[in-house]
């Protein structure tokens, strides 16, 4: 019976611990949601532009959507700054999103240490494509793929749909 009581203690220390592993990893994904809408009619519709791509400017080899049909997005947020910046292209002009926000450093266990807490206070753009930027929902949730940001497009960037 001792024999079988070792490797059955092991087995649940490695599960236990293998959990844990995982909990870590959901605490430190951070992105904003951002909605892709066009007005017609007065009504906020979502969009589907064609052609976009997006890359961050604070980090090399930072493509996020490659030519992408898309009305929604996932943005990470830059956990050292309290500014993240991206470039949004439709077809061949490209424009600018960038979002301020507040960092806070929270303790999430002894095993995962802290984690950064964000909540956007500003969303600024160019207006190549887009007609204006909302936020909808200032504080980022960890692992939620909740809209935060509502991105309008002026009515020609989506005509092509």
């Amino acid at each position: 019976m001792k024999r079988l009581m070792i490797p059955i203690l092991a087995l649940m220390l490695l599960a236990t611990y293998a959990c844990e592993e995982q909990d870590c990893d959901r605490t430190f994904n951070h992105q904003a949601g951002v909605g892709l809408y066009t007005i017609q009619d007065s009504v906020a519709v979502d969009s589907l532009p064609p052609n976009i791509t997006i890359y961050g400017t604070t980090r090399p080899d930072s493509l996020l959507y490659d030519s992408a049909s898309v009305s929604s997005l996932l943005l990470p947020l830059d956990p050292s700054r309290n500014h993240s910046r991206f470039i949004v292209k439709i077809n061949a002009l490209a424009d600018t999103l960038e979002l301020h926000y507040n960092r806070e450093q929270k303790f999430v266990s002894h095993n995962c240490g802290f984690t950064t807490e964000f909540t956007l206070e500003e969303a600024q753009t160019t207006f190549h494509h887009f007609d204006s930027v909302r936020i909808v929902k200032h504080t980022i949730n960890p692992n939620e793929q909740e809209e935060n940001i509502r991105l309008y497009l002026t009515p020609a960037d989506t005509a092509g749909r």
